[in-house]
């Protein structure tokens, strides 16, 4: 797999404060048991490529080949470019079938609503999509209304997206009050196994 990445080893995993107000919240040194999934696609097509590559262009957003499976009696679909990940929802996307490569610029995230689906496999086909990720930093995005991000006033900056995202430092998440409870985060995570 070709993973070209500005620090190979680390990850940023896009999240939201929805997930963390169901789900719980995290600080800097925990690790979580999760897949990965696509958080959403910014495009995706069919290729005659078939390399298996991540290529991360910004904070949780990476440029990616792979291929594509189907699989019986599931709502999902997995996407092998070296890592797997899941998606719930694809756009349609023309001469896609079971076994097509695509390239595709998405964001990836922690995949939690649907752990139940990815353990009760019991097709041996089914692979191993479960990881054990080391959150070695929290940035929350700041560019939301200045009246939902007063607690986060005095935080340098130290990521600026692509997309003019705002990104700051924080040691842990607080899902119901950060940004009034709607902001985005980006984990940069080590992948521990």
């Amino acid at each position: 797999m070709n993973k070209d990445k500005t620090n190979p080893g680390l990850w940023s995993i896009v999240d939201s404060t929805y997930n963390r107000q169901e789900f719980g919240d995290f600080k800097v040194g925990d690790r979580h048991r999760s897949a990965l999934q696509v958080w959403s696609f910014k495009s995706i097509e069919v290729t005659h490529d078939k390399s298996k590559s991540i290529k991360e262009i910004d904070l949780g957003l990476y440029d990616i080949t792979g291929q594509v499976y189907y699989y019986p009696n599931s709502e999902i679909i997995v996407l092998n470019c070296g890592v797997y990940a899941y998606a719930a929802e694809w756009p349609d996307v023309k001469n896609l079938r079971n076994g097509s490569f695509v390239t595709a610029r998405l964001y990836i995230g922690f995949e939690d609503d649907y752990n139940y689906r990815l353990f009760q496999r019991d097709d041996p086909e089914f692979p191993d999509m479960m990881h054990t990720w080391e959150i070695t930093d929290i940035l929350v995005d700041a560019k939301t209304p200045l009246d939902r991000k007063i607690q986060l006033k005095e935080l340098p900056v130290v990521h600026v997206s692509n997309d003019g995202s705002v990104y700051k430092r924080i040691n842990k998440t607080d899902a119901y009050n950060d940004c009034d409870g709607s902001t985005t985060y980006i984990y940069i995570c080590k992948k521990l196994d």
